[in-house]
């Protein structure tokens, strides 16, 4: 999301955000201080951006499972009847594979909540794009 309001700083930070453990070690990785970051997050345009940039590595994300499944089905195929190794090989891929299936679910649940959004906002005679 490229608001106007939202600075290359407060992209920087919305960036660390994803992939930092904790609101501190993002601000030192954006390079900005503790209390700005969390300054910015009481902020309604930066919440929003960072929800858009967090649902777009989460279909990144799904892409990158996506690509992955069809050799974790193989995988699985392969090891059937396979000693421990392939078991654990096996775990793996069904793991990736749940992980899949879940991240699909997810992206479900937001295209449903964003359909509902519009229908509650038309409803209050909000104009939907």
């Amino acid at each position: 999301m490229k608001d106007a309001t939202i600075t290359q700083k407060m992209h920087k930070a919305i960036d660390a955000l994803l992939v930092e453990p904790t609101v501190g070690k993002a601000a030192v990785k954006a390079g900005i201080g503790e209390r700005t970051l969390r300054v910015w997050l009481k902020r309604e345009d930066f919440r929003a951006a960072y929800r858009e940039t967090a649902k777009q590595f989460l279909e990144q994300t799904l892409h990158r499972l996506q690509a992955d499944s069809g050799r974790a089905a193989d995988v699985l195929r392969e090891g059937m009847a396979a000693d421990q190794p392939m078991a654990l090989r096996i775990r793996a891929a069904v793991e990736l594979l749940s992980h899949s299936e879940k991240a699909v679910e997810a992206l479900d649940q937001e295209e449903r909540l964003a359909a509902l959004e519009a229908i509650v906002k038309q409803a209050q005679g909000v104009k939907v794009p």
